[in-house]
């Protein structure tokens, strides 16, 4: 099964994000799953391709809620994701309560941030 972001050794922790936000992938933003629980993103304007750790790559997934790169081709632009909602989503994902999760999960947003590969959304 999947090891949970808190314990996962590949991500150290990042500074906190500010809390009750929501985010979408970031329209420069290209992205492929490039392996059995991977997947690669790409800021289009820096050209520096990022390679999630499966980890990563699942809380990606989540994000996405089902979307292809091919959806970004031809869909409408993503809808944005809670903050609090996403966390929700990672903990049932690794089986754990969400006050485990929460704190990791919104450092990597951050660090999706920090690299351009998401954005911070108003919602609907």
């Amino acid at each position: 099964g999947r090891r949970c972001p808190v314990s996962d050794a590949e991500h150290p922790p990042f500074a906190q994000a500010p809390a009750a936000r929501a985010w979408r992938v970031a329209p420069t933003t290209a992205w492929v799953r490039s392996g059995e629980h991977q997947v690669t993103v790409m800021d289009l304007d820096e050209g520096n391709p990022q390679v999630l750790s499966p980890t990563g790559s699942a809380v990606w997934e989540l994000l996405l809620d089902g979307r292809t790169p091919e959806d970004d081709l031809a869909a409408d632009p993503p809808k944005p994701v809670e903050e609090e909602a996403l966390c929700g989503a990672v903990a049932e994902a690794f089986g754990v309560d969400v006050e485990v999760v929460a704190g990791n999960t919104r450092a990597f947003l951050a660090m999706l941030a920090g690299h351009r590969l998401v954005v911070a959304a108003a919602l609907p």
